[in-house]
């Protein structure tokens, strides 16, 4: 989801299609005062926390509400509360949109098979 670089501290935000790179937008760990760069994580597929927010971006744009539902019914897993705020794991929903393009190849193949 989010690759990170080491950035130069002096440098200023670079300015995608999108808005701003998420290379660069606000993503600082590991910040030594004494060194000229920030060190942030190279993998893309670190595994991280979301909040709903994110989550319900990532499921293209729906409300939190249903991404709660989507809790509720069992289609996504169990919240992890960081201090008392519910987050899911990046893999949890990867799981869950695979499982939807599972089900729509599924249903693909199955009206194939009816038109033969």
């Amino acid at each position: 989801m989010v690759k990170w670089r080491r950035v130069p501290r002096t440098a200023a935000p670079v300015q995608g299609g999108t808005g701003w790179d998420r290379n660069c937008a606000g993503k600082i760990s590991n910040m030594d005062p004494k060194s000229e760069t920030i060190t942030t994580p190279l993998d893309a597929n670190a595994e991280r926390l979301l909040d709903l927010d994110e989550v319900a971006r990532l499921l293209g744009g729906i409300s939190t509400r249903s991404v709660r539902r989507l809790i509720a019914r069992g289609d996504l897993p169990p919240p992890v509360k960081v201090l008392s705020a519910p987050r899911l794991y990046t893999s949890d929903v990867r799981t869950y949109l695979d499982g939807l393009k599972e089900k729509r190849t599924a249903l693909v193949r199955r009206r194939e098979r009816r038109e033969t």
